[in-house]
């Protein structure tokens, strides 16, 4: 066993794009760690399974488990290690946590056992954690900005940090083959009260920069990818500073550049679930402008619920009838349409609900798909501690019906058990 030390990521089907933009991030100061620290990946399903966790350690002394969590299906308790595991008799262990799972309720998983977790943006946290255990630029969690810890049994913010410009970041890391979406637009400027995103990423909208977006599609090609997935929270904000009127000069340098630097047999997705087009941005020279570069020719549209006071209640920032246009629109150019749905928002009102029913219908009528969701109050937002509405038996059979005929799809039955066991909990 030597001085050198190790970062494992835990991976899980959900965690693959934080897991790549975290991998490029570190990709970038390998030079400065200088052999200190080992990178490896393992899947969360063998931490306990000694012959891989021995593999993913290596002759490291110390060990860091990074575990990016999800909202929603994550246990928190499958990524800490067991402490008494033959592979890690002599090591010194340390478990952090971060991602949408872990930023808005931190003091949480450290009273479940982790040792720190990273409440503020990755890229440049991850850097600090590698500079603690392998070069000892820091004494304690407690001098690395951007953390929460324990000390005496009470969880401590160490502090912010400033905003994380992406134009100095990867997205993807090609010496680990770790490629997952390309982040272009982080942030959110619309503030609907039931999403995390306007909350986490606070301070406005930032984007990645034209050169940085064409070179990890490049290093896609070079790692053997040419399949690229595009993410933002508005599909057609990109270059955009006016509220619903897309940039369509900078939609095309930025999609014009990515279909340059792919092979003729290359695809490009965006527009779809979860980079999401908000309805009233859409217009026919943006859509057009879509079908001439992505590959995909389907597109998700966020409408959320079909009562225009139920919009304003959520503060979504658009109508019943921008939807309803926006669909006409996509559909009369050829687009297959999905039309995301919240059901079971506090609030909603029985006159909200039959509105919302007559608008799905409409949706149907003029050949749209709803993904259907059940509402999730999630840590952070205002809606967080909300009670939810119950669907009723007789909606979830009228769903269930309308899903074998192909007119609904989406995870709504899982996120309706997935509330009720986290009531009951």
């Amino acid at each position: 066993m030597s001085e050198r030390s190790a970062i494992i990521f835990l991976e899980t089907e959900y965690n693959r794009n934080s897991v790549a933009a975290l991998a490029g991030s570190l990709e970038d100061i390998l030079g400065e760690l200088s052999g200190t620290v080992k990178i490896s990946f393992l899947p969360v399903e063998y931490l306990g399974e000694d012959i891989r966790l021995t593999e993913a350690i290596g002759d490291a002394g110390t060990v860091m488990f990074a575990a990016s969590l999800g909202i929603l299906y994550d246990n928190p308790g499958a990524f800490l290690a067991d402490p008494k595991s033959p592979a890690l008799e002599g090591r010194r262990i340390y478990h952090v946590a971060g991602g949408p799972g872990a930023v808005n309720a931190p003091e949480l998983l450290l009273y479940a056992g982790f040792d720190a977790v990273c409440a503020s943006e990755g890229e440049e946290v991850i850097r600090d954690l590698a500079r603690f255990i392998g070069l000892g630029r820091f004494r304690r969690f407690w001098d690395i900005p951007g953390l929460w810890v324990m000390e005496r049994k009470n969880a401590y913010f160490t502090g912010r940090r400033p905003r994380v410009d992406l134009s100095n970041y990867r997205p993807c890391s090609r010496r680990w083959r770790k490629f997952g979406f390309i982040e272009i637009v982080r942030g959110c400027l619309n503030g609907c009260i039931f999403c995390q995103t306007p909350r986490f990423f606070r301070g406005g909208v930032r984007e990645r920069s034209l050169r940085v977006v064409y070179g990890s599609v490049r290093d896609f090609v070079k790692g053997g990818r040419d399949h690229v997935r595009l993410l933002a929270p508005n599909a057609l904000s990109y270059g955009s500073h006016l509220r619903g009127q897309p940039n369509l000069s900078a939609l095309e340098r930025l999609l014009s550049g990515i279909r340059a630097n792919l092979p003729d047999t290359g695809m490009l997705i965006y527009g779809t679930f979860p980079s999401e087009i908000r309805p009233e941005w859409v217009t026919v020279d943006a859509v057009r402008l879509l079908k001439k570069y992505v590959s995909n020719r389907k597109v998700a549209i966020g409408a959320q619920t079909g009562s225009d006071t139920l919009l304003k209640k959520i503060r979504r920032g658009h109508t019943t009838n921008d939807t309803l246009r926006a669909v006409r629109i996509c559909r009369e150019e050829g687009l297959k349409v999905f039309v995301d749905m919240i059901f079971g928002l506090p609030h909603e009102t029985p006159s909200e609900f039959e509105e919302s029913k007559r608008f799905m219908y409409e949706i149907f009528r003029l050949g749209g798909v709803v993904n259907a969701h059940t509402f999730i109050p999630l840590p952070g937002t205002p809606l967080a501690n909300v009670p939810a509405q119950k669907l009723r038996a007789r909606f979830r059979r009228e769903l269930s019906t309308l899903e074998a005929g192909g007119q609904i799809i989406g995870n709504w039955r899982d996120q309706a058990a997935f509330r009720k066991w986290r009531v009951k909990s």
